[in-house]
Parts: C-alpha cells; structure tokens; sequence
C-alpha cells in the first residue's frame, strides 16, 4: 500500500478552464498553479477577449458572466480585466476548490497502476501526490515541457491610459486602426489597440513572433509605442503586461493515457474558458477513479 496521496485529478493551472474543470469535482480536483495568480491566461496578460455575445452552455458560466455585469466590470462585450481576479478569488473559497498556489511541478512519471506520480514543490518543501488522471489548462503545457504545443499567435499586451479630464480630447481623437497605421510596419498590422471597460481604459496588443523571448518582446513593444505615441496623445502606456498572451492552435490534445492538454487560452475569452472547464469536469466527474 503506497503512503502517496491520491487525487483522483490533477489539474494544472488555475486558469479558467481549470477552475471550471475543479467547480464540477469539489471534492476529487486538485488544481496546481506555479504563480499566485487565478486566471493568468486573461487577467495577468490583459486579454479583454472577444465574442462576449456568445451564448454559454453551463449555468455557472452564465452566472459568472452576470456577476461581472453586476460588479459593473463586464458591460456592451468591454471588460476590466484586472479587476476580475478578486472575482475568482472569491469563488475559488466560496466553492471550496481545492486550489494550491505557488506550486510547481517537477516531475511526472507513470506507474504500473497506470496513474501518474507528480512531484511538487512549494513553500511547504517537495512531496508527492499519486494522480488517476492529469488535464493541464495551461497554455505553455507546463506539464509537459518538451511537448511540442502548437501556437497560434503570441502577443505581448499592455495597458494605456488617459486621464478624465483629458477623456474629452482623446474622445476626439481616439486610438484606432486609422491612426496607428503610420507607427505599424508596412503591410503588416503589429499593433491593435481594444477598449477597456472604462473610459480611460484601452489595451494595446502587440503581435510577436511565436519564438520571441521576454526580453525581445519588451523590447518591440517599446520601440512601437514610441512611434505610436504621436499619434494618440493624450494616452500614455500604463503598464506592460507580466506575461505572454498565447492563443493555442487547439483546443484539446491527448499527451499520454488519462493525460490531456486543454488549454484555457483557446478559448474566445474568459467566461467561455469557464464555460468549457465546467462542460469538461461534468464529463469526467463519473468517469475518474477514486481509488489509489
């Protein structure tokens, strides 16, 4: 008899799309996430998200959706993304998600039972975890570094911001495809901007080469905004973003027996993410062992 703990699932990430999966299996979901961040894939990297019209097929999607037009952060498809982190904190406790933050994954090795011995590391020290299954949401797949993902496009984003009283000027002027052409490459369109929420709210969205580091994408976003900046004064680059926004090729890829690649990220935005985790944990809530 093994002294490993066993979880029925392993969900690496506290993305969306494992925080859905996590909401259906209280009870038999451990989530994983390497950062102290929920919903790193939209809110760390400031994608706002797309297709907001789109109807959810979960209850619980809906209702997340309705509390963020409630909290007035979700209104007309325009989202504040930052401020939907305290959202999701407050559903990781309310729903008992067995969530563990700042947590690291060092190894993944396959037993003869067929589950997965994961090894962990976090403030606590290493120590082991024996999984029935593993469904990582993560876009870069960290479960499986060497896997080849398949990215569609990677951009790096960032947050800019004009002051109220000068809201009125740059109404009169505002950032749009019209005016940013001069500061983008000749026939090649780097550089999209979105609205925020708010008034003074916009996000710049600069694409990358899929093999650009940190270092190079900072870098482009900088020398872009410094032709860009001319053309939509009042506006000022607030913040870069602290990670990369990774738009998956895919939406589900199969890396071992019992081990799936489901990455939050494909999804149009954050509440669709959500829509999918829950659609996915309902599938598999009767489906994963419950022994060790």
């Amino acid at each position: 008899m093994s002294n490993i703990p066993y979880v029925p699932l392993l969900v690496c990430g506290a993305s969306l799309t494992g925080l859905g999966i996590a909401f259906m299996n209280r009870e038999r979901a451990l989530v994983v996430e390497r950062t102290g961040q929920a919903g790193s894939e939209f809110i760390a990297c400031f994608r706002p998200g797309d297709q907001w019209d789109q109807a959810f097929e979960t209850p619980a999607a809906q209702q997340l959706a309705e509390e963020l037009k409630r909290r007035n952060l979700l209104a007309g498809g325009r989202i504040s993304v930052p401020a939907v982190a305290p959202v999701l904190f407050h559903k990781i406790r309310q729903e008992k998600l067995q969530v563990k933050m700042l947590t690291e994954i060092l190894k993944i090795e396959k037993n003869d039972a067929g589950c997965y011995d994961v090894t962990l590391f976090h403030a606590s020290g290493i120590h082991q975890v024996r999984a029935g299954a593993i469904i990582d949401t993560t876009a870069e797949c960290i479960s499986s570094p060497s896997y080849p993902v398949p990215i569609r496009a990677k951009y790096v984003n960032a947050m800019l911001h004009c002051k109220w009283k000068e809201h009125q000027q740059a109404a009169s002027h505002p950032i749009s495809f019209v005016n940013i052409e001069a500061a983008n490459k000749p026939g090649h369109a780097d550089v999209q901007v979105s609205e925020g929420r708010f008034p003074g709210e916009r996000i710049l969205h600069y694409e990358l080469d899929v093999d650009d580091d940190w270092i190079t994408a900072r870098k482009k976003v900088h020398e872009a905004w410094a032709k860009l900046h001319e053309h939509v004064k009042p506006w000022t680059l607030a913040l870069i973003a602290q990670t990369f926004d990774i738009r998956p090729a895919v939406s589900e890829l199969q890396i071992d027996e019992n081990w799936l690649w489901l990455p939050s990220a494909a999804y149009a935005n954050l509440a669709l993410a959500f829509d999918a985790g829950v659609k996915k944990g309902r599938m598999i809530r009767d489906t994963v062992s419950t022994g060790g």
